[in-house]
């Protein structure tokens, strides 16, 4: 998956399994790896982190700006993940799912320059 920007942490209770959702939904491994986190970066220095934290896990929301919605759900249905919901409009295209602790992400299509970020 191509993404263009974020920023994120997200609390969840079993590292290796996240890690190994997580690794389907961006086509990836994480590029660091310890007991407690693991990491993605991104074009332009986004980051997404997950953090092993057996409290307070399903509270995050996390949006991925993605430069092409239907290649990456194509990616994602062949990995085995479905949105929850989809919604297009004038000036985005969003699909929503939650990964294996709740948290909801978000992978937005910009369509208008006016929301680009």
């Amino acid at each position: 998956m191509r993404i263009t920007n974020m920023l994120a942490g997200v609390a969840v209770k079993d590292l290796d399994q996240s890690i190994a959702w997580y690794a389907l939904l961006i086509g990836s491994a994480p590029v660091r790896r310890d007991a407690e986190v693991a990491e993605w970066r991104f074009e332009g220095g986004c980051c997404l982190r997950l953090m092993r934290q057996t409290r307070g896990a399903a509270g995050a929301s996390v949006t991925m700006v993605v430069d092409d919605l239907d290649q990456q759900l194509e990616q994602m249905d062949g990995a085995g993940l479905r949105p929850t919901r989809r919604q297009d409009a004038d000036a985005v295209r969003i699909a929503f799912l939650r990964d294996p602790d709740g948290n909801q992400l978000v992978l937005a299509q910009v369509l208008s320059a006016a929301l680009a970020c």
